[in-house]
């Protein structure tokens, strides 16, 4: 009886080295794939930035490491379990990584996006021109770690903001998720601020959408140059990364299957790549050629109605090409760069807090806009 009870603690051991081993070995494999992606991340059409897939990644190595030490103390089936779900879950989500498919995406469809964000997308639907807009009147409540907030649509597709008894002017601030307010309440956004405390006798239009890229903020600008009465003056707000938010790469934002977009100097109606390229130096230099063309073509529209425009850069993680910021200089396009301005930002994303709305807001006022606001309301 005894020398069964030591052949069985034997055969334990045995199996719990081997199933340690699998464990150090594959933990091994992932923090490797790791360093060299990240070394080499256009090869593997990644970003620079360590996102859900690879985070995920360095918690499942880590568990690894942990369960291949711990492992012997559980039971035999227990541990093989373990290690099972443990190393199929490193392979899949290196292979869908390789493939170039969105791991959070993925995480979503299975409903653990439900646990890890309480976010309701009411707030925008789809559209053949835009690819996605915000319904007017809606409302949309976002609960993320670093805050939990709610965005409120106006009757025109804007982010409220306040409205004059008899405005001197209206001011439209088009853009991305920086000028929408992503992670801040209705009236902490820089053209709430703008419109309440600074410029109290002026419209302050919001008309910026959470990834949105170049194109879709040059159609907002005609489309407020045809609205009746038009802005008096318009604002492109734009970050570096709006620049690769192209049709010649995947949609920012999930979803979106067509959208209308700027090709070779004509808009042209597109199926949005589920894949995207390789990032080379010759697509960069497209997307940055692309760039320059819509904003240059932000400004002609403007020019002909006789509407100040101007250009407001923002900084995210990314720095903006030389070529794009040359060309908006040679245009002679007024331009405001608070590139320098110092961000507290959100801890776990790159986005403005309501403090960076409230300093962006004190240094428009300060700029050459409110010098654009002041002649036109006069």
């Amino acid at each position: 009886m005894l020398a069964a009870t030591d052949t069985g603690d034997e055969h334990h051991a045995v199996v719990a080295r081997v199933l340690a081993v699998a464990c150090d070995t594959v933990a091994i494999v992932v923090l490797a794939f790791l360093v060299v992606s990240r070394l080499f991340y256009t090869r593997f059409h990644l970003s620079r930035e360590f996102e859900f897939d690879r985070v995920a990644l360095i918690v499942i190595a880590i568990g690894l490491l942990l369960f291949g030490r711990m492992g012997r103390r559980l039971n035999i089936r227990l541990m093989l379990a373990g290690t099972v779900v443990l190393v199929l879950s490193a392979l899949g989500t290196i292979a869908l990584i390789w493939r170039s498919v969105d791991v959070a995406t993925v995480v979503k469809q299975f409903g653990v996006h439900a646990v890890l964000r309480q976010h309701t997308p009411d707030i925008a639907a789809a559209d053949e021109r835009y690819g996605y807009r915000l319904r007017p009147n809606a409302r949309d409540h976002q609960r993320e770690p670093d805050y939990d907030v709610t965005y409120t649509v106006d009757a025109t597709g804007h982010r409220v903001t306040p409205t004059p008894d008899r405005p001197r002017t209206t001011v439209a601030f088009v853009g991305d998720s920086f000028t929408f307010g992503d992670g801040v309440e209705d009236n902490q956004t820089y053209s709430w601020l703008l419109g309440a405390e600074h410029w109290r006798d002026v419209k302050v239009i919001n008309a910026g959408v959470s990834g949105w890229g170049i194109t879709q903020s040059y159609l907002t600008i005609g489309d407020l140059l045809d609205t009746k009465p038009a802005p008096s003056v318009v604002v492109y707000q734009m970050i570096p990364d709006d620049i690769f938010r192209s049709y010649l790469r995947t949609p920012v934002t999930t979803g979106v299957t067509r959208r209308l977009e700027f090709v070779d100097g004509r808009f042209e109606m597109r199926d949005a790549p589920r894949i995207s390229p390789e990032i080379t130096p010759a697509l960069v230099e497209r997307e940055v050629r692309l760039a320059i063309d819509l904003i240059l073509g932000m400004h002609r529209m403007c020019e002909l109605r006789h509407v100040p425009f101007a250009v407001l850069l923002l900084q995210d993680h990314g720095a903006y090409p030389p070529d794009l910021v040359h060309a908006i200089g040679e245009d002679h396009i007024t331009t405001v760069d608070l590139t320098r301005l110092r961000y507290e930002r959100f801890t776990h994303d790159y986005h403005p807090d309501a403090a960076d709305h409230r300093r962006i807001a004190d240094a428009i006022d300060s700029s050459a806009i409110r010098h654009l606001v002041d002649a036109a309301g006069h």
